[in-house]
């Protein structure tokens, strides 16, 4: 509607987008769009179950009224009758009176008789999903699915904003990179104090120590502290820079609890990030319209390509990249897409999970695709009582797995099934020739040290 206000007919109007006989071309694959709702409406009818089951009884959001009142004063209703000059007084007990209403489950729609307080309180039980697939080569966005209902949940969240959790560590990773780290350094998994940021000490989800990681197994577990460390090697300047350059446009805390995935951003910068490591470390922004067209056929306006795209890492950083993600995959929290899902195909991704389990992310790379998922309450305080059941891999992981499965095995995108990254060369690949873990540093030879003293 933006450009349409711009552009002028050749008799000096507008056009109209309602009335001009516009046509709008998309880069959305009707066959992945429905692939990527059914596997939405799959796994969060399933998922909600649980979560109903798990506070039967109980409100998810406790004794904190002002979720609802919050709720309240975003709702149609409330705006229509203060824009009327009702009081709030007069607006609070017209939501307190029960009327009839259609409301949204997952088993229909049905009538009841509630209070529209009460079904605000309905409403917030609801978890909710966005899910994002773009082609990393052209930036073209083939799904994108904002909620589980735009009928009833008129919210976009694949452009809201959450935080990200572990999801952000790639980002981490890749600054390293660029900085000289190297894949196979090795470092300790053990709880570090900073005095200079306020004695900030992270700690492991699991709450496990010892031994060292190299950056696949760090990124593979998901070791908090091992990422912290890296932060502060590479820098948190250099970090948040690396973050921009991938595209995240958001402004972001320049802090070293960065690197756990504090920032609050939208699946939409997140995927934009990803496919920088799957596109040879040139950034593509997302594009979803390739063309706009009058009535007869004239083109208005058109998608150039490579004019959405910049180079912003090296090559080898972004392999090297990919190769470390695929561990998350072949060792690490995303297992079960091979054996519960029993995709085939090369995949580099990472979950994520925010504090308090409130977010669930999981955004993964397949040789010509990039799809991100995010699953989570409208409010953060909506969630699971335990990790367990509120991490990415319990949440977010099965939509993506269930939509490649989909892609996987259907005719309409044959290769799909067996598709495979380009090679690393070899060069690149010695860099890589490293345990991910070990359990203590290799003893020193007494007379290696002697002579080389």
């Amino acid at each position: 509607m933006a450009w349409a206000a711009k552009q002028k007919k050749p008799g000096g109007d507008h056009y109209n987008l309602y009335k001009d006989g516009l046509k709008i071309y998309t880069t959305i694959d009707a066959g992945m769009q429905r692939h990527a709702e059914a596997a939405v409406r799959k796994q969060m009818a399933q998922l909600q179950k649980g979560f109903d089951a798990h506070w039967r009884g109980r409100a998810p959001w406790g004794t904190k009224s002002n979720i609802l009142q919050v709720s309240m004063q975003r709702s149609d209703r409330y705006k229509k009758m203060k824009a009327s000059g009702k009081s709030e007084a007069e607006i609070a007990e017209a939501f307190r009176k029960p009327i009839p209403m259609q409301v949204y489950s997952w088993s229909g729609t049905d009538t009841k008789t509630m209070s529209p307080m009460d079904s605000l309180a309905y409403y917030q039980r609801f978890l909710n999903a966005g899910l994002l697939s773009v082609e990393p080569t052209t930036g073209f966005v083939r799904a994108w699915v904002g909620g589980i209902n735009h009928y009833i949940f008129k919210y976009d969240h694949v452009q809201s904003k959450r935080q990200v959790g572990s999801t952000f560590k790639p980002i981490v990773y890749a600054a390293a990179l660029e900085k000289g780290l190297k894949p196979c350094d090795y470092f300790a998994n053990e709880r570090v104090t900073y005095p200079e940021y306020d004695n900030w000490s992270p700690r492991n989800a699991d709450e496990q120590y010892g031994g060292e990681y190299t950056m696949r197994g760090a990124l593979a577990h998901s070791v908090n502290t091992i990422s912290a460390q890296v932060i502060m090697k590479t820098g948190v300047n250099k970090t948040v820079a690396m973050a921009h350059r991938l595209g995240i446009s958001s402004n972001l805390p320049e802090v070293p609890s960065l690197a756990l995935g504090t920032a609050d951003l939208s699946l939409q910068e997140m995927v934009t990030a990803y496919t920088t490591f799957a596109n040879k470390g040139y950034r593509v922004d997302p594009v979803y319209i390739t063309k706009i067209t009058d009535r007869d056929d004239k083109v208005l306006r058109e998608h150039r390509k490579g004019s959405n795209e910049r180079k912003v890492l090296s090559e080898q950083t972004a392999a090297i990249m990919l190769y470390l993600l695929q561990g998350v995959v072949e060792e690490g929290s995303a297992g079960k897409l091979r054996s519960q899902y029993g995709l085939k195909m090369d995949i580099a991704g990472k979950t994520g999970t925010t504090q308090n389990h409130a977010d669930g992310w999981f955004i993964g790379i397949t040789p010509n695709l990039v799809t991100g998922v995010w699953v989570g309450g409208e409010s953060p305080e909506v969630r699971f009582r335990t990790l367990e059941l509120g991490q990415g891999s319990r949440t977010a992981l099965p939509i993506w797995g269930e939509y490649n499965r989909r892609l996987a095995v259907s005719p309409d995108f044959k290769g799909f099934y067996n598709s495979t990254f380009t090679p690393l060369p070899a060069a690149w690949q010695a860099s890589l020739n490293c345990e991910s873990f070990r359990a203590e540093p290799p003893q020193e030879n007494f007379w290696n040290a002697y002579w080389i003293m």
